[in-house]
């Protein structure tokens, strides 16, 4: 820029005339209390810039779909509250498989004594004057076992119930599975009703107990099995 050369601090044009001009002569602003009218534009603040809204755009976008994801999960779960899945009902009938043994196991153990007793009461006099002392002696040393046997049943008891109704919204071949189990833990289930009974409450002739246990404990065997290897 020449030396007294002036430049309007707005438009950046050169004012002509003289110092005693007060009004640009291109953009016609007041230009008398401009301080420095020779810095031109450098004397003029800078406009502040604008935040960018880029980013709480993009940070709002993924909170919505964070929430509705959320949304879709908690709802999902709340559509499907109380039904099971194919691997959680059949972890259902793998519980129920073992617990069932041990208490058959447990069930064995006091009939094949009531019915030790019973013979040694007939064929050697031991345990009381008659079968009814046997027995009862039988009972009185199972007494632990029996009452096992109560705990064991009832928690079969509440097993059965989570295992004996297909859950819903299963697909057609997990369903046709999940019945095959059902089933079998049926069968097998009844065959323990019936051996706990038989072991709690003996009762009849020696003969006919002694062919009832064998046939129990053979049934419970053989739908313990079968159980078992559909689960394998």
């Amino acid at each position: 820029m020449e030396n007294g050369e002036r430049l309007c601090p707005f438009c950046k044009a050169e004012i002509k005339g003289g110092d005693e001009v007060k009004f640009c002569t291109t953009c016609g602003r007041d230009i008398s209390s401009a301080d420095d009218v020779s810095a031109g534009f450098e004397s003029v603040a800078e406009p502040t810039p604008k935040k960018s809204r880029k980013k709480p755009i993009i940070i709002g976008i993924a909170a919505a779909v964070i929430i509705g994801v959320i949304i879709l999960i908690v709802s999902g779960r709340s559509s499907n509250k109380g039904e099971l899945t194919i691997d959680e009902y059949l972890l259902y009938a793998e519980e129920f498989l073992e617990y069932s043994y041990d208490a058959g196991a447990n069930l064995e153990e006091i009939s094949d004594t009531v019915q030790r007793y019973w013979y040694e009461n007939i064929y050697d006099d031991k345990h009381g004057a008659d079968i009814n002392d046997a027995i009862l002696y039988a009972m009185s040393d199972k007494s632990s076992e029996i009452e096992l046997a109560k705990t064991y049943d009832d928690k079969l008891k509440d097993m059965y119930k989570k295992v004996k109704n297909i859950p819903e919204g299963l697909s057609e071949d997990e369903r046709d599975e999940a019945k095959e189990v059902r089933d079998a833990v049926k069968e097998l289930y009844n065959v323990y009703s019936d051996f706990y009974t038989f072991a709690t409450e003996p009762s009849g002739s020696f003969n006919t107990y002694s062919e009832r246990n064998n046939s129990l404990t053979d049934q419970f065997i053989s739908k313990y099995n079968a159980l078992k290897n559909l689960l394998e």
